[in-house]
């Protein structure tokens, strides 16, 4: 086993920071220490006292952390691998300023599984010989502490349109009248066993899909109708100045209409659909309705029809408290979308409408998650989007109200996905202008799967800050902390009722941004180590902690083929001693925040002494080791035993040798030494 020495470099400066907040956002991060030297200092040092094999990571890609790195590998050339944005097309650059290996990651995954064709173009251009991959995991959250941990690996364009060709506005108009006369004509709700028929399906599938293209392709439709019959402008244009101009409900308290979001046709017969239920904790359904409660949704799903659905059943399931929707600005810029979101008590997510909000005694409900959660959402599997996700807290703490957590099992089972296609033409259109599309389907065309959906509101959460009113960064993330474990909790509770009980819920936070569904296990080491030289593996949920270590990550560890080497909470030489015998001295592992050198409380002197004491008993066992085979072929002969018996009987011989060795090396170095 080996210390292994690490430069980590972010803003182009030597930092030590705490993994799990190491976000897009560099409000949230938090740093241990922050070098007054440059990169070049601690790889001469590091040089000068012969340690080798040691990393230098570039954390987010810039010009100034590749121009450290860089400085880096000149102090030492051949002696540091670097790691941080590397691709096939860069790799090289880095190789010949000196880089021993290059470390990937990200590059190599893809939708969450490995890419071949990316890992077989990085060995072709640098050789296996020279690439590290890099398995940062997190554990996988389970409330089963006797269980096996599972880790995995955590990572940190314009479709076409369709044009409707309308003959002529009468046929339209027929069209449409038709569309709300014959479902309820087909089926009605009063018919008791009818609404498990086939009637019943066709009857609302036709309903859901009309409803659905005309609501969201309304400025088209609105377009060609103006274009067929000119008569259409007047009026259309009247109602886009009151919309946009006189009526402004959505940045006020809304417009709610009750009698619809309980009444009307087609959401009744959707909730029965869906067979939806809503469980509330009782301390919220008794918490006094002039204390306001942030009620956090999750999932988002691929079109979260549940939201619509559950107004009407708020009335009911919270009687006296009046929730209001947080709902995208754009979705109150569609004709009848804009009207559908009012009706069911939605108003702008912009903060100053949802602080007002809360002053004024509402409550709101929210879907943290947004368009980046429901562009990535995949059929089956349970994972939310916390990453960036920490204005409702924040608002929460400055407006005083509490958060309730929320989730709703049978989400992600509604729709077919197509999460992987054309993803980044559709990622661009999310990021540019806040236009996001899913790609799916359901049953009949845009009708969910019919699949029972529950939404199980947890007990509130109050939090408290220093300065009522006026939080720090530090207590939103703790806030933020507390909430994702509230979560995640009654996930784990409430998943063998509701759920299904074999999922994982699969919570990103941090840089380490992104889930993959490679997990680390013996199978996908031996794998993966045909591909490279070595591993690099942090553990992300002590990464920067000082806690300790993540000691059954070490055991898996210990299975590797290929040299590996571990990071995370390692705080002292005891935790260095038991890295070697968790992994049997196969797994070499390195200290950062930790270090005096980065501000921390161990001596690296005590470290290096510590290495080379390693070293010396690595030496000295591989001498008996030779010293013992030899010794063993020779009294034997080559036929005084067969190869299946000899192994045995050298292997018990040596252990026995190098354990004693190890012993005797020990008392020496013990020994104080006296005179010059």
């Amino acid at each position: 086993m080996k210390f292994r020495p690490c430069i980590d470099i972010h803003d182009g400066q030597v930092k030590q920071i705490v993994g799990g907040t190491l976000k897009d956002d560099s409000k949230s991060l938090v740093t241990n220490f922050e070098a007054s030297q440059p990169s070049s200092w601690f790889a001469e040092r590091y040089r000068d006292d012969g340690l080798g094999g040691g990393h230098a990571i570039m954390l987010g890609a810039s010009e100034p952390n590749k121009a450290a790195a860089l400085a880096a590998l000149k102090a030492y050339p051949g002696g540091l691998q670097v790691g941080g944005g590397i691709s096939a097309e860069n790799a090289m650059e880095f190789i010949d300023a000196g880089a021993s290996h290059v470390i990937v990651t990200s590059y190599v995954f893809h939708d969450g599984k490995v890419d071949k064709e990316r890992l077989a173009a990085l060995v072709d251009k640098v050789g296996r010989e020279r690439l590290v991959l890099d398995l940062s995991c997190r554990r996988v959250p389970d409330e089963d502490k006797e269980k096996k941990p599972v880790y995995k690996v955590f990572v940190s364009f314009l479709p076409g349109v369709c044009c409707l060709c309308i003959p002529s506005w009468r046929w339209a108009s027929v069209a449409c009248l038709c569309a709300a006369i014959l479902p309820r004509v087909l089926w009605q709700p009063g018919r008791g066993d009818a609404a498990e028929g086939s009637k019943y399906t066709f009857a609302l599938g036709f309903y859901w899909n009309f409803v659905m293209i005309s609501c969201f392709a309304s400025p088209l439709l609105l377009a060609i109708g103006c274009w067929y019959c000119p008569l259409l402008c007047l009026p259309t244009f009247g109602y886009v100045v009151w919309a946009r101009f006189l009526s402004r409900a959505e940045l006020g308290d809304g417009a709610a209409w009750p009698w619809f979001s309980r009444q009307e046709w087609g959401y009744h017969a959707f909730r029965r659909y869906l067979q939806l239920r809503i469980h509330v904790h009782t301390s919220l359904y008794e918490r006094s309705a002039e204390k306001p409660v942030v009620l956090a949704i999750h999932p988002h799903g691929v079109a979260s029809d549940y939201r619509i659905m559950l107004d009407g059943m708020l009335y009911e399931a919270l009687p006296h408290r009046n929730v209001l929707t947080l709902s995208a600005s754009v979705l109150f810029h569609l004709p009848m979308v804009r009207e559908l979101s009012l009706w069911t008590r939605c108003i702008d997510a912009r903060k100053s409408v949802a602080c007002r909000a809360l002053r004024k005694g509402h409550s709101l409900m929210v879907i943290p998650g947004g368009e980046h959660e429901q562009i990535r959402t995949v059929q089956g599997k349970e994972e939310v989007y916390l990453s960036k996700r920490m204005g409702f807290i924040k608002i929460a703490l400055q407006e005083r109200a509490a958060v309730a957590p929320c989730y709703v099992f049978g989400c992600v089972d509604l729709y077919k996905t197509f999460t992987g296609f054309m993803k980044a033409p559709r990622e661009w259109l999310r990021k540019s202008f806040g236009i996001c599309i899913p790609l799916y389907y359901g049953a009949v065309g845009l009708l969910p799967l019919r699949y029972p959906v529950h939404v199980v509101m947890g007990a509130p959460i109050e939090f408290e800050c220093k300065v009522a009113g006026f939080p720090s960064d530090e207590e939103v993330q703790e806030a933020h902390a507390k909430y994702v474990a509230a979560l995640t909790k009654l996930y784990n509770e409430e998943r063998h009722h509701y759920g299904d009980p074999n999922r994982e819920l699969l919570v990103v936070t941090d840089r380490w941004q992104k889930w993959t569904d490679l997990e680390v296990s013996e199978e996908t080491l031996k794998e993966l180590a045909e591909q490279c030289s070595e591993f690099l593996v942090h553990g992300v949920d002590v990464e920067g902690l000082q806690s300790g270590i993540e000691e059954p990550l070490v055991q898996l560890l210990a299975a590797s083929p290929v040299p590996v080497t571990y990071a995370g909470g390692v705080r002292s030489l005891e935790d260095m001693e038991r890295i070697r015998t968790l992994g049997h001295g196969r797994v070499d592992a390195t200290i950062g925040s930790a270090l005096d050198i980065f501000g921390g409380q161990l001596a690296y002197k005590e470290v290096l002494r510590w290495h080379r004491d390693q070293e010396q008993l690595v030496d000295f066992g591989a001498v008996q080791l030779k010293e013992v085979q030899l010794s063993c072929l020779d009294e034997m002969g080559d036929n005084g035993c067969t190869e299946a018996s000899k192994t045995p009987f050298c292997y018990h011989v040596v252990s026995c040798l190098n354990g004693l060795a190890r012993g005797f090396y020990r008392c020496l170095a013990s020994i104080p030494l006296s005179g010059g």
